[in-house]
């Protein structure tokens, strides 16, 4: 066994300086308040992720709260909008840790055309080793799945133009 494991770490680690972020974006016929104004209404913007994703718990105009379930991850988080940039960004800050990496949601737009350019990213540490494969092959990819389906849910004619997916090796 002592045999594998010196030859994987003497092998390098494929994941080293991968970023860890979690983003998905698109254009969209929306204008950049409406879709700002669509993810500071927690309780409809939270809805517009699929069960697969989230579970809302609770929810009134201030806070949801809700299980974070992309992949076989499971975080219950209470979700507050932190700051709001007018035209340029929204946060939400996910179970009042927003200093952590990971536990907020950034939405960002751009006017483009007569519509507008949407990010929605989660800057993230990834983790170490030896769950790197598994968050950068199906965590990371399904969570920004569920980014995907939200924007889609808001703009079904909405053009997605970049998502985290798994590394290629």
């Amino acid at each position: 066994m002592w045999t594998v494991w010196m030859a994987a770490a003497l092998a390098g680690n494929p994941y080293a300086g991968l970023s860890g972020d979690v983003r998905a974006s698109a254009t969209t016929s929306m204008s950049p308040d409406a879709v700002l104004a669509a993810f500071q209404d927690l309780p409809d913007a939270t809805a517009r992720f699929p069960r697969s994703c989230a579970k809302v718990t609770g929810a009134t105009h201030d806070f949801v709260n809700l299980t974070w379930i992309p992949s076989w991850m499971h975080r219950k988080v209470h979700v507050t909008v932190d700051q709001v940039k007018t035209g340029r960004r929204v946060d939400w800050d996910l179970a009042g840790r927003k200093d952590n990496l990971g536990f907020y949601l950034v939405v960002e737009v751009a006017t483009e055309g007569d519509g507008s350019s949407v990010t929605l990213r989660t800057p993230l540490d990834a983790p170490k080793w030896p769950l790197q494969a598994l968050f950068f092959k199906t965590i990371r990819p399904a969570w920004a799945s569920c980014y995907v389906s939200a924007i889609l849910s808001l703009d079904p004619s909405a053009t997605i133009t970049d998502m985290s997916a798994p590394p290629v090796h």
